[in-house]
């Protein structure tokens, strides 16, 4: 299986037509259908870009909160959303509801949900998916997953806050394939598996690690950052799982036991969030949140290209095509040369090679104790800084500078106008017998 970047689709500037935050897309009668939570509608992108753009390209209805069941259409921040190809349903996430509405006049025909974490409320919904009558929802802040008939009727929910198998934490995307339910458990960092009854089968991935001095990949394999959408090719030859990051901006090609096949970065890309298909599988689709914009992807069944060689190798290759010494054996020359004259010289303690990971290791060490210093450097200065200037002030009225000396204590800690009305030392309280104004 190959998946291979083609091209992005963006709409720029501060036009109703334009993208400003895309969350999900789907792929409806030949165009995807992308929801902008700024924009606080639903987007109508044309895939083929020979053709002309449907009017209007968007559906929307008047912008605000509104968190009663009423058939009027208004949105505000509206993120997953599903079709059957005659309604469209919304995830109307800051209005704490699901508004489903028919294609063909883009009126609300049905509403549900309301604020709070009881049956049948939302706390902020997310991706959607529609399958077998039933329609299944990704809430965000209530770490759980409702599902509902097509008609709205709430029937049950599943799932809960945590880190144990089943336990969600922040569920963003979900799909669904073969009465499986694939939920992007974004804040544990994995895609979990549930039956469509709620009940857990089992977990994908593990949350990102960021890189450190034992772990210099970033992009090891298995591990996801902050996944937000998934989508489910049912290809000829199987099924496989995609995944889209919003943390780490890569789009990711699984089988459906887990297995990575492979990782592909779309261009200039930023915050991946939904995912989508064309109904032949050929194409993949992702919403970008932060650039933003909507990546087309070509899926195939052919085998994914190799990866690029690093740089390393790719120096030390054209360096022997040229006939010249190869830096490998340019490097151990060096290395001996170094050994040599560390013998000469009496250093026993630098004989020894170092290894790349205790390289990094001392590069961390010392690059943390610069930081720690320059921290600790600025940190000084503003003191310093802060006690010069509260030497010059006056201690009475801390706002004109120190002009006055008294005697016989000698203390100079007032300005002219607070030492004229002062009977005794601020700091000492020794009566004043004597007012010398110091000039500087």
């Amino acid at each position: 299986m190959a998946l291979t970047f083609r091209r992005s689709l963006t709409r720029r500037g501060e036009g109703p037509a334009a993208f400003l935050r895309p969350t999900y897309c789907i792929f409806v009668a030949g165009n995807v259908l992308m929801a902008d939570e700024l924009q606080n509608c639903v987007h109508i992108v044309p895939v083929d870009p020979s053709a002309a753009p449907p009017q209007p390209d968007r559906i929307d209805g008047a912008v605000g909160r509104s968190e009663k069941e009423t058939a009027s259409l208004r949105f505000c921040y509206p993120t997953g959303l599903a079709s059957d190809g005659v309604h469209l349903f919304v995830a109307d996430s800051l209005n704490y509801r699901i508004q489903k509405l028919r294609l063909s006049d883009r009126a609300s025909s049905a509403c549900a949900g309301s604020r709070g974490g009881g049956a049948n409320q939302l706390k902020g919904p997310q991706g959607m998916a529609l399958a077998a009558g039933l329609l299944l929802v990704a809430d965000f802040w209530s770490h759980r997953v409702l599902v509902y008939d097509a008609e709205l009727r709430f029937l049950h929910a599943f799932g809960s806050e945590g880190n144990e198998g089943g336990q969600l934490c922040k569920p963003t995307g979900i799909a669904v394939h073969a009465a499986e339910v694939f939920v992007a458990d974004s804040g544990n960092g994995r895609v979990q598996v549930y039956t469509l009854g709620g009940a857990f089968r089992r977990a994908i991935g593990a949350r990102f690690e960021p890189p450190s001095a034992r772990r210099r990949s970033r992009e090891r394999e298995g591990e996801f950052a902050n996944p937000r959408g998934v989508a489910i090719a049912a290809l000829p030859s199987g099924a496989l799982l995609l995944v889209a990051e919003f943390g780490g901006k890569r789009v990711h090609l699984l089988r459906l036991d887990g297995a990575l096949l492979q990782t592909c970065v779309p261009p200039a890309g930023g915050g991946l969030c939904g995912v989508c298909l064309s109904p032949d599988g050929a194409a993949v689709y992702v919403a970008d949140g932060t650039s933003p914009q909507l990546h087309e992807f070509g899926l195939s069944d052919a085998a994914p290209p190799p990866p690029p060689p690093p740089p390393a190798a790719a120096a030390e290759e054209a360096e022997e095509a040229e006939g010249g010494l190869p830096l490998r054996d340019l490097r151990a020359e060096l290395e001996r040369t170094r050994v040599l004259l560390a013998r000469a010289r009496g250093e026993e303690h630098a004989l020894r090679a170092l290894g790349l990971e205790e390289v990094l290791a001392l590069e961390l060490q010392l690059g943390e104790a610069l930081r720690s210093v320059q921290s600790r450097r600025v940190e000084l200065v503003a003191a310093e800084e802060a006690a010069l200037q509260r030497r010059r002030e006056c201690v009475c009225c801390f706002d004109r500078p120190r002009a006055v000396a008294f005697s016989p204590c000698g203390h100079k800690v007032c300005c002219g106008v607070c030492a004229a009305n002062v009977e005794a030392c601020p700091t000492c309280r020794v009566p004043i017998e004597l007012r010398l104004t110091i000039y500087e």
